[in-house]
């Protein structure tokens, strides 16, 4: 541990179901990266999990939270999901399509034959696997009239023992 700094809290970000402590995961987010500076950083970033591993050692924060905040303020379009044994453990979305596409959608378990489903059903496979999808993939699990043949770039890491977590986003 370096001077001056303390070891994370061991609690999962964003899990719980405990309103209180949804909130102060929301606090630290907002404290530890702050929205100006966290865009502007994240604008000289690549895309993606690149961007955000970047980000999240920038910062000091965990992966996790760095990939809400960076869907929340700087990638609109996009989601967010953490897999756990095979299922959805949670999805976070930026705020334009959590009004359009996944309202009250929830995806319990990823497509067949995507990049997603091949790194949960081998968590070992490497650090990040990249693919491109469409929206139609997902398509069951989506608001009807959403926008179904949208490219996307579809991301996916193990965080070992935390899970998989993926990105989706579109292409371009």
């Amino acid at each position: 541990m370096e001077q001056g700094l303390v070891n994370p809290h061991p609690s999962q970000a964003f899990e719980s179901d405990i309103l209180i402590e949804r909130e102060a995961d929301w606090f630290a987010t907002n404290l530890l990266m702050p929205e100006k500076k966290f865009i502007k950083t994240a604008k000289k970033q690549a895309p993606g999990f690149k961007g955000i591993l970047a980000l999240s050692d920038k910062f000091r924060t965990s992966i996790t939270s760095t990939a809400i905040r960076y869907i929340k303020i700087f990638r609109p379009n996009s989601a967010i999901f953490l897999w756990r044994g095979g299922k959805s453990a949670w999805c976070q979305t930026s705020e334009d399509w959590h009004s359009t596409i996944f309202r009250g959608g929830k995806v319990s378990v990823p497509p067949r034959g995507s990049a997603t489903s091949e790194l949960v059903a081998n968590p070992g496979l490497g650090e990040i696997l990249t693919r491109g999808t469409v929206l139609s993939e997902w398509k069951n699990r989506l608001r009807p009239g959403a926008f179904n043949n949208d490219i996307l770039v579809e991301e996916v890491m193990s965080l070992g023992r935390h899970g998989v977590i993926t990105l989706l986003y579109p292409d371009g």
